[in-house]
């Protein structure tokens, strides 16, 4: 019993420190005001991956070609200067199709009645080739080289920016400096003296947002990388002289 007793006392405190802790500069008097700051740049990073699979009798029919077509598109990445470190060739998928997978009908049996074939009708080999591309303009030549060999699928362009800290930090200090700006309009059409920061909080970080997606170049379609929004926000709080 004792020993319980102990234990409420000390969950109690430590629940009284934790609440005291976070409502620290909600007791403290003077303007209080929230700044925001935003950053718009441009990702320089532009990953995706394309899909190339081929059906076929055999597997190694299936999977010289998907080789085949594979070389052709590292071939074109080879000559754009895209580094080996930003190609990533995953191993080859196998998968067995079965009849039942296939529109053609089921071999019946001579009771008439349908039975799935025991082995499999075709042979299904994939290989999924991820680009991480530093230049926006090889997106569409290897798109392009893409379709022409007939891939199976590409994957959505994602967008990234490899000095998000460092623009983070931009959109910080621009967030700062807008709170300052509130807390000396307030004091000034209150005709009171603004003294120092006696209380700052970062809020959590916002993550990039777009401003502007993918557009059309008539008469060609051509790609535009979004552009992208990095924002910070602190919450400050103003000594009254």
């Amino acid at each position: 019993m004792k020993q319980i007793l102990i234990f409420i006392i000390v969950a109690t405190l430590f629940s009284s420190l934790v609440h005291g802790q976070s409502n620290q500069g909600a007791n403290l008097g003077g303007i209080e005001v929230i700044g925001k700051g935003e950053v718009v740049v441009k990702p320089d990073t532009f990953i995706f991956t394309i899909t190339i699979s081929e059906r076929s009798k055999t597997a190694n029919e299936a999977k010289s070609i998907v080789d085949k077509k594979s070389r052709e598109l590292l071939s074109l990445a080879d000559t754009l200067y895209i580094a080996d470190k930003d190609i990533e060739s995953s191993q080859l998928r196998i998968r067995p199709i079965f009849a039942s997978e296939t529109p053609h009908p089921v071999a019946a049996t001579a009771e008439g009645e349908q039975n799935p074939q025991q082995q499999p009708g075709l042979i299904e080999v994939a290989r999924n080739i991820t680009f991480t591309l530093l230049n926006f303009n090889h997106y569409d030549q290897l798109l392009e080289k893409g379709i022409q060999l007939g891939v199976s699928s590409v994957s959505r362009l994602r967008y990234e920016v490899s000095r998000a800290d460092y623009f983070y930090q931009q959109a910080l200090d621009a967030a700062i400096d807008d709170a300052k700006i509130k807390a000396r309009r307030i004091a000034k059409q209150a005709n009171i003296s603004l003294g120092p920061v006696v209380y700052l909080k970062e809020s959590e970080s916002f993550a990039p947002r777009r401003v502007y997606g993918m557009t059309a170049d008539a008469p060609n379609y051509q790609s535009i990388p979004a552009e992208q929004q990095i924002s910070a926000q602190v919450r400050l709080i103003f000594e009254i002289n």
